[in-house]
């Protein structure tokens, strides 16, 4: 008996099939639905910090211009600094899109796929045999 030879293409087709069926990728994509559908938050935190001190150089012309004009005054400020962290926000939002539906639907137009773990059994190399 020689080796049989075998369609990929029927195989992923038909893998894809039995795979559409199932209730665990209607799982899969309900849940993902539900956790990409709350969108994410930007984390800005604010960091105020006193000025850096000024050169002597700095400071005498500072004082050149203050004793020069009567009415000016100086006072420092306060550094602020920006912390933004993104890690919370999803891809979708990212990619700039107003809500996971829209994501998805571009995502098909394009033929692209965002849940290619649900979809790996597809490329699974091991043959199933049916005894």
């Amino acid at each position: 008996m020689g080796k049989r030879k075998r369609n990929v293409v029927t195989k992923f087709e038909r893998n894809a099939q039995s795979l559409l069926r199932t209730s665990d990728f209607q799982n899969l994509s309900r849940l993902s639905k539900e956790y990409n559908s709350v969108p994410g938050e930007w984390q800005t935190t604010i960091i105020e910090e006193n000025s850096p001190a000024m050169s002597p150089d700095e400071m005498g012309a500072l004082q050149d211009i203050l004793n020069s004009c009567p009415g000016a005054f100086w006072k420092p400020r306060k550094m602020k600094i920006f912390n933004v962290d993104s890690s919370n926000l999803h891809k979708w939002q990212i990619l700039n899109f107003s809500s996971y539906e829209h994501y998805c639907g571009w995502l098909s137009v394009n033929h692209l796929n965002n849940l290619t773990r649900d979809f790996d059994t597809l490329f699974d190399t091991k043959e199933h045999y049916d005894s």
